[in-house]
């Protein structure tokens, strides 16, 4: 289950690599911080400690859940999930984001998720955003990502162009995924990893995902074959 958990933010954060790439040149536009990223980086240190540990032992409670045969839930803060981007991922994964990209954060409303971070190269300095939808599709383990904003600092970002270079960048990350539309905004279609060997002669199911007032809600089933 962690895998799964950290594929969001993989493909989030694919989407803002590739973003970025394309390079901008608007400099007080760029220099535009979301109000919900400048108030993660203004934790306290020791507040991402203690919600880096919560979302650990969360995440191993979920995957005992899971193994278990039977329904499960679970709900990962924002507050959870950015402890554990400032205080374990630079040091359990140090490797983990490429050296012009730091700081990761998320925001989560009913609306959408954001996900923003820091990108410096030789071409410029700014905070990259996305927003998302993410809801399960009809088809098993299946997710549809919707992208509704892409921005460098403030400025709208066109992703269309850059669709075929998140593909390549997610399945390099083992992610594969396949595009489609609604309504002009892109959706990324991607099926979650569910058939691992730890799950052998199980069914994992996950029936939900769900944007909460400054959580993600996780709900499924696993049943016996």
């Amino acid at each position: 289950m962690r895998k799964f958990i950290r594929i969001l933010f993989v493909v989030s954060l694919a989407i803002v690599l590739v973003t970025a790439s394309a390079g901008l040149y608007s400099y007080r536009s760029l220099q535009q911080v979301p109000d919900f990223y400048t108030q993660a980086l203004a934790r306290p240190a020791a507040e991402p400690a203690k919600a880096a540990y919560k979302f650990e032992q969360e995440v191993l409670e979920l995957r005992n859940d899971v193994h278990r045969e039977g329904d499960w839930q679970a709900t990962f803060s924002a507050e959870e999930i950015n402890g554990w981007l400032a205080n374990d991922l630079p040091v359990k994964f140090p490797t983990a984001l490429p050296s012009h990209v730091s700081d990761p954060r998320v925001a989560i409303s009913t609306e959408m998720i954001q996900v923003a971070c820091k990108y410096a190269d030789s071409r410029f300095d700014a905070v990259v955003s996305i927003g998302a939808q993410p809801k399960m599709t009809a088809e098993p383990n299946v997710i549809a990502i919707r992208i509704k904003q892409v921005r460098a600092g403030a400025l709208p970002v066109p992703l269309a162009n850059f669709l075929e270079q998140i593909s390549e960048h997610t399945a390099k990350a083992g992610v594969p995924l396949r595009w489609g539309e609604e309504d002009g905004d892109p959706v990324a279609y991607i099926t979650l990893p569910m058939n691992q060997p730890e799950f052998e002669g199980k069914t994992l199911r996950v029936e939900t995902v769900e944007l909460r007032d400054g959580a993600l809600f996780l709900a499924g089933k696993t049943e016996g074959e």
